[in-house]
């Protein structure tokens, strides 16, 4: 079994450097403006280190998409957690405070401004809320608003639009190369890779949801599907998400959103989903935890009547946001040979390593069966000659 894990292992490491050799590098000075930021995975979300300041400090922010319009930064009151980054106003000799006393949902804070920088792209002046965390709080760390606004020029992507700071006015996120890139639409990379493109109302990152399906049962629909990296699973209305679930465990020994399973995810089916009438496939590795023979579905009701489509969709997909077309585009990852898909190589390998078991077993058996008999017919012999040479005496 350890074993097993360590080929799973050693094939997801196989793949990223693949990916990673795949990749050509880009010089930012030959290009224009444009920037790539790290991205890290934390428990449920993404985050980003940007330097903001100066000098400049770095600060650890949560990626979060349209529901949060304001960038906040975090000075401390007390010492929270050892993963928390602060903003400290008074070192920056480019901060200004804006308007004290601000609130922002349920916390005070003041109205402020100084200089961020993501990649090569320099905002000054570019506007945050800076409140004091403690340890009561419930977030740990700064938060990166990716909205746009037609009522305000002050957010982060509006800033780099009206400023003309970057090359084209898009963003995009990579999460095998674990990259969010700003001001580039041209990956040659991926170019060759299946490409699913629709329209999307930038302002809320919303597009026309018109049907689900799983393996040939289909439901459709007229709804609102939102795209929110922040989010960790796939969330929709009561009655949809129902008969979602149902379409996924038909079947299958399931409580709730629940399954006995087995790592390799054997009898699940990926969920297409038709959006401004384009459509994209999540594979079940996206949408179910495994864990202990148990296979959790990352999907959740919601009383509101939209959809959420989050972190399952951009783990299947290149996610690349063109603003000014209001276009999405998937693009689909592939390891380096452009027609396998990493779990698929996964199964294969892992299934390859459990029939040299099954064979390994089968001669052990064969072998031992073998001996046994041996065995048996010399005791005979042996015990047949003791019998005739005590019969002589």
């Amino acid at each position: 079994m350890l074993y097993a894990l360590s080929l799973i292992v050693s094939v997801l490491a196989q793949n990223r450097f693949r990916m990673s050799e795949m990749k050509e590098s880009i010089s930012l000075s030959s290009i224009g403006n444009t920037g790539e930021q790290s991205i890290e995975e934390t428990n449920s979300f993404y985050a980003l280190t940007l330097p903001i300041g100066t000098p400049t400090q770095i600060i650890s922010m949560r990626l979060c998409m349209s529901e949060c319009k304001v960038i906040m930064i975090p000075t401390a009151n007390d010492v929270v957690t050892q993963t928390t980054t602060f903003y400290n106003e008074t070192a920056s000799s480019t901060y200004k405070a804006i308007s004290k006393g601000e609130k922002y949902y349920s916390l005070n804070g003041t109205m402020s401004t100084d200089t961020i920088k993501f990649g090569k792209i320099e905002i000054t002046d570019q506007s945050f809320f800076l409140t004091k965390i403690s340890s009561v709080d419930s977030f740990d760390r700064g938060i990166l608003a990716l909205s746009l606004s037609k009522e305000s020029n002050n957010s982060f992507l509006n800033r780099i639009k009206s400023g003309n700071l970057a090359k084209y006015n898009t963003f995009a996120f990579d999460l095998v190369e674990k990259e969010m890139i700003i001001g580039e639409k041209e990956f040659r990379d991926y170019k060759s890779h299946t490409t699913v493109n629709f329209t999307l109302n930038m302002e809320k990152f919303t597009g026309t949801f018109t049907s689900f399906a799983v393996g040939n049962k289909s439901i459709s629909l007229s709804q609102e599907a939102q795209f929110f990296i922040q989010k960790d699973i796939i969330k929709g209305p009561t009655a949809e998400i129902d008969k979602l679930r149902d379409l996924i465990t038909s079947g299958k020994n399931c409580t709730d959103y629940v399954c006995n399973c087995n790592i390799l995810l054997d009898g699940y089916q990926p969920i297409s989903f038709t959006v401004g009438g384009a459509t994209f496939q999540i594979q079940p590795k996206n949408f179910i935890k495994f864990k202990d023979n148990k296979c959790t579905l990352k999907i959740e009701t919601s009383s509101q009547r939209f959809w959420t489509i989050g972190q399952p969709v951009f783990a299947e997909y290149f996610a690349l946001f063109d603003l000014d077309n209001s276009t999405l585009s998937l693009i689909h990852y592939y390891n380096k040979s452009g027609d396998v898909d990493i779990v698929d190589e996964i199964k294969d390998q892992t299934e390859d390593f459990f029939d040299r078991i099954w064979s390994s077993w089968t001669l052990t058996i064969a072998a031992s069966v073998a001996a046994l008999f041996l065995i048996c017919v010399l005791y005979c012999c042996c015990c047949r000659k003791s019998d005739n040479d005590y019969d002589r005496y």
